[in-house]
């Protein structure tokens, strides 16, 4: 008897128990065969192993095999039932389709795969490998190493078993694989090795009865001191294992003809040289002949087609399509995987992990807690804040989906990303009306895209791991409510923060402000696609990225917004809450890990003062200054008033006609009294209209009433009016002199509080000075001393801006000062030059 029939006859079948009202075995314990160098059989391959089969043979093999495969439902005791996790006395066929229909779509089976792949393999101070390729003419095979010991098969394809600790914990290769894998395809292989050891297990519609759940398993190995020499050929090795699989195959004719007419292409004879093929390249490939545990998915006949076609016109392989849309998401479905220590292939093509870090515009970070049982307006205490499990929420303007002109999700995207699965789990194309804000017009879009990263594993999961389910705690709607919450306050201060930053400086806002962030988040298009392609270079050409590049969202140090004061808002009328920030009274730290950020070329100019008065009409304008409203509608001293237009529908207002004897009476009347001369002077209490007036009065000799009847009605008139209308002419061109006081004083005030914002910004720039001297010495640190150089050089531009201005409105105080000495000057010199003529005149005819 040969070394591998000896092998072999060690498998001897165990005890039956029932439980469950299930029927399980228990599997054979592989023993290791004890090799003599002497005795070992050398194995002589078959002759006509490559050699072309006649159509004949093949007819009348398939049909031995067509018969095997009937006669195998019946056999009671066959060696693949020694080796079935099965389960008696349930539907198999049912217990199938159950399996094939718990995803949503294809796509959520193949990441729940992966899931298991990175459970294995992302362990502290261990290499992970993962490698995903497609088989012709129509599979794929997944690859992965593993830190510790794979499970035995034994455990892995038990019908009913999970490895779940917990409830919301995540298994490895338990429920998940035999899903993922009915969901897939029907038939698929599973290979693991474990140093030596290898595993060899079925999973199959067509082994599946009304009777019971078949899911057969064969372990084989080698001798140990093959490994340890690393001399030995590859033919040695797979000599010796070729021998025990084909022994599987014959005593398993079922498995044998599935194997057949996938891995061997219809040909039996290629059947146990296929599976000798894969485990070969776990012992020998280069990616895993260090590795000590190796596990391995082979998934034939792919179910899924797609109608994708390549450049040529050629329909696409179904699976090798699935495969470019699973690499098209794959990076952003997993945003906490590093890529040191990592490494992740698809058809040969690396994954790198940074998805969001290279498509959001001002990246932001926000920590806060929610908590699950109790409502945040039930919160009373002042640290209400505090209290709740911690959660991650990041914020940006995602520019290359809001760019996309033949796309329509331009919303607010929410994403849902789970430490319990590890990846993303839910997402809302536009969330704005379940994060409580305005679910029409523009507001809230560009792109803006809210990130929640669930750091302590507290979202409740779908058993698939593709969504959430509030009602598996007690207190469901509770934790959903707060949830929302924070994530839509947190959108909501984020948005309005930059679009103020849109609006500009100054009294006068922009109308334009939304237009212009548009611009803004489209123009980094360009920039995000270059550093994309230029990262995917890289590690094509097997250049490492920076470290920067490289870090997980986790670790990475985006932008922050200082002052966390939030306070709690409650709706009227409405059992949900609002948290408020006040999105003016805080600053920006940025960070490296935000790539891409707004600048001074993004924001639109400052509305100076001359622009608003040149456009009043033109301009909108909140908040616009009571000295700029009131300059702006007074019109000069001595100036015309313009004409009121005239309301529609009525006749225009009749001026009225005085007679000549009653002129000549008011003016003889005037004349009688004192002659008094008016000058224009400035009025403190009404100095906005213009056109009141106080007197200063001159007292001029009176001559006898007789005359001055005869010179009252030829001159008096012509004469008082005419230095009024003479001495105006010099003011319309800045105003009346009230105007011109009145701006002296609020220029006054205005320098009086510049003033005193200088010296208090020359304290904080003390004070900043201070603390960075105190950074430098207790926390060397280089973020810290960032954040305190930045903070001193905004103040320095600060102070160095208002020392600015205050020397600008000094010169205009001392310049309408000046102006207002030399027209009073001309004032008085016109008094003298206009009326002592006049005065000498009326002597001479008297």
């Amino acid at each position: 008897m040969s070394v591998f029939d000896q092998t072999l006859q060690g498998w001897t079948p165990g005890e039956e128990s029932t439980g469950m009202g299930t029927h399980q075995h228990h599997p054979p314990q592989y023993q290791q065969p004890q090799y003599q160098q002497q005795q070992q059989p050398q194995y002589q391959q078959p002759q006509q192993h490559y050699a072309p089969k006649q159509e004949d043979q093949q007819h009348q093999y398939h049909q031995h095999q067509y018969q095997q495969q009937q006669q195998y439902h019946q056999q009671d005791n066959s060696t693949m039932n020694h080796n079935n996790n099965s389960g008696a006395g349930v539907d198999g066929l049912g217990m199938w389709r159950a399996w094939a229909h718990s995803y949503n779509e294809p796509k959520y089976a193949c990441l729940d795969l992966l899931d298991n792949c990175f459970d294995a393999t992302l362990t502290s101070g261990f290499h992970g490998k993962v490698t995903m390729d497609y088989l012709l003419p129509n599979g794929l095979i997944i690859t992965n190493n593993a830190a510790k010991p794979i499970k035995s098969l034994e455990v892995t394809l038990m019908a009913y078993r999970s490895e779940k600790t917990a409830v919301d914990s995540i298994g490895e290769y338990g429920v998940g694989l035999k899903h993922s894998c009915a969901t897939l395809s029907n038939i698929n292989f599973v290979l693991t090795r474990n140093k030596h050891e290898f595993d060899f297990g079925v999973i199959a519609r067509d082994l599946q009865t009304k009777d019971s759940v078949s899911l057969p398993h064969f372990p084989f190995g080698i001798e140990p001191h093959l490994l340890a020499n690393n001399n030995t050929p590859p033919e040695v090795i797979a000599q010796e294992l070729r021998p025990q699989i084909e022994k599987i195959l014959h005593d398993n004719p079922h498995v044998h003809a599935l194997v057949t007419s996938t891995l061997g292409q219809g040909f039996p004879d290629d059947a146990a040289e296929q599976i000798v093929h894969y485990a070969m390249d776990m012992l020998t490939k280069d990616q895993w002949k260090q590795e000590d545990h190796v596990f391995q998915l082979i998934i034939t006949d792919f179910l899924h087609a797609s109608n994708a076609r390549s450049a040529n016109g050629m329909m696409y392989q179904p699976a090798r399509n699935f495969l470019n849309e699973v690499r098209d998401l794959i990076q952003k479905y997993y945003i906490n995987i590093p890529l040191h220590d990592f490494d992740f292939w698809i058809m040969g093509e690396r994954m790198h992990f940074v998805y969001w870090q290279n498509r959001l515009v001002e990246m932001a970070k926000f920590e806060v807690n929610v908590p699950k049982d109790t409502k945040i307006k039930d919160l009373t205490d002042d640290n209400w804040m505090d209290q709740g499990y911690s959660l991650s929420i990041y914020c940006g303007f995602d520019a290359l989906r809001f760019g996309n002109k033949h796309g329509e999700d331009k919303g607010l995207k929410l994403c849902f990303y789970s430490r319990q699965s590890g990846r993303l789990i839910e997402e809302n194309k536009d969330a704005r009306a379940v994060l409580g804000l305005p679910a029409s017009g523009v507001d809230y879009t560009q792109g803006l895209t809210v990130i929640i990263d669930d750091v302590a594993g507290e979202l409740p999961l779908k058993p698939a791991k593709d969504g959430l389910t509030w009602s598996k705690e007690h207190a469901g709607a509770i934790h959903e409510s707060n949830l929302y919450a924070w994530a839509g306050a947190v959108a909501r201060f984020y948005w309005d923060y930059h679009s103020r930053k849109f609006q500009g400086e100054g009294p006068v806002k922009h109308n334009d402000y939304k237009s212009r962030l548009n611009r803004a988040v489209v123009s980094f298009m360009e920039p995000i696609q270059n550093r994309i392609q230029q990262q995917a270079k890289m590690l094509k050409e097997g250049t490492p990225l920076p470290e920067d590049e490289c870090s997980r969202i986790e670790t990475a140090k985006f932008t922050e917004l200082s002052d966390p004061n939030w306070y709690i808002k409650h709706v009227k009328n409405s059992e949900r809450i609002e948290i408020r920030k006040k999105a003016h009274k805080v600053e920006l730290w940025p960070q490296p890990a935000t790539v891409f950020r707004f600048n001074e070329t993004h924001y639109p100019p400052k509305i100076d003062n001359n622009s608003i008065i040149q456009n009043n009409n033109k301009v909108r304008g909140r908040g616009l200054p009571t000295s700029l409203k009131r300059k702006s509608s007074t019109a000069g001293a001595g100036a015309e008033e313009e004409e009121a237009p005239r309301p529609r529908g009525r006749p225009p207002k009749k001026t009225s006609t005085v007679s000549a004897g009653r002129r000549r009476s008011s003016a003889a009347s005037q004349a009688s009294s004192a002659r008094r001369t008016s000058v224009t002077q400035p009025n403190s209490d009404d100095s906005s209209s213009g056109s009141e007036e106080e007197e200063v009065s001159t007292v001029v000799a009176t001559p006898p009433a007789k005359k001055m009847r005869m010179i009252a009605v030829k001159k008096t008139p012509r004469n008082s009016i005419a230095p009024q209308r003479r001495i105006g002419m010099i003011t319309p061109q800045h105003g009346d002199d009230s105007n011109d006081g009145a701006r002296v004083k609020e220029l006054e005030k205005e320098l009086q509080s510049s003033q005193e914002t200088v010296k208090r910004l020359e304290e904080q720039l003390k004070g900043a000075t201070e603390r960075l001297l105190e950074v430098h010495r207790a926390d060397p640190s280089r973020t810290r001393a960032f954040n305190a150089e930045r903070h001193l050089q905004t103040t320095m531009e600060e102070n160095e801006k208002l020392k600015h201005d205050n020397k600008e409105m000094t010169s205009e105080i001392e310049r309408l000062q000046t102006e207002l000495q030399q027209r009073d000057s001309k004032i008085q010199e016109l008094q003298r030059r206009n009326y002592e003529p006049h005065l000498g005149h009326g002597t001479d005819d008297i």
